[in-house]
């Protein structure tokens, strides 16, 4: 198997851990996830496709609390 072909396995075992995890119920995991991005927004972390100002995406830090 070559190294590529490896990346990909490890990729595949992930999904299907999570796959596992939700029991392939697609709903549960999409509203798990939609928690967890609640959660790091509450907390000033940015996501790609934010429509923040592009100086806000490439901070390193999250922006202090108002």
């Amino acid at each position: 198997m070559n190294p590529v072909d490896e990346e990909i396995e490890k990729i595949r075992a992930v999904r299907r851990k999570i796959c596992d995890r939700f029991a392939n119920d697609p709903k549960r995991m999409l509203e798990y996830f939609r928690k967890v991005e609640q959660e790091l927004r509450a907390q000033g972390h940015n996501f790609v496709g934010d429509k923040r100002e592009p100086e806000m995406l490439l901070r390193d830090e999250p922006p202090p609390r108002k």
